[in-house]
């Protein structure tokens, strides 16, 4: 079942620390560059969604091996 608190805490924090990022002005700069906002999107929704499938899923194997304790305490 999906936890909505969760949900929205999560995309809360992913978008205040995206402001201002690297990647965020890259894209910027991208699609101004190119004249092709629609291509420009698409491609950093790609390269974002596949860092994000592969940090939940590292997040959730070292859910399985390390306590919630130690989880905590980074």
């Amino acid at each position: 079942m999906m936890d909505w608190r969760i949900v929205a805490a999560t995309f809360g924090m992913v978008f205040i620390s995206e402001l201002g990022d690297k990647t965020w002005v890259s894209i910027i700069t991208t699609s101004a560059a190119s004249r092709a906002p629609a291509s420009v999107l698409t491609g950093a929704i790609l390269a974002l969604c596949c860092f994000t499938l592969a940090a939940a899923g590292l997040g959730s194997s070292v859910g399985l091996v390390l306590p919630a304790k130690v989880l905590r305490m980074v």
